[in-house]
């Protein structure tokens, strides 16, 4: 990655005023403190992990033909868009 890149690191640059900033402050969507992101983060990996229980339980009584699709990774990536490298 270049040093020009908007993604790399650079400690001198001042982001302060750098609109896409604006989506990561509190009232933008994100959180408001280390403890508060901790706890998103939890959730978020509960309910990743309910979805992979919900997904093998769609797989096991072959829910996914009842719509036409000849498999589960058919209906992964028609019905949750999912690439095929994701289902």
């Amino acid at each position: 990655m270049s040093a020009d890149s908007d993604h790399s690191f650079n400690d001198d640059r001042d982001d302060r005023d750098d609109p896409r900033d604006d989506r990561c402050r509190d009232g933008g969507g994100g959180v408001g403190s280390p403890e508060e992101f901790n706890d998103a983060l939890a959730a978020h990996e509960r309910e990743g992990a309910r979805l992979a229980l919900d997904a093998v339980r769609i797989a096991a009584g072959g829910m996914w033909a009842l719509d036409g699709h000849v498999s589960m990774g058919a209906w992964l990536r028609d019905r949750c868009r999912m690439r095929s490298s994701e289902a």
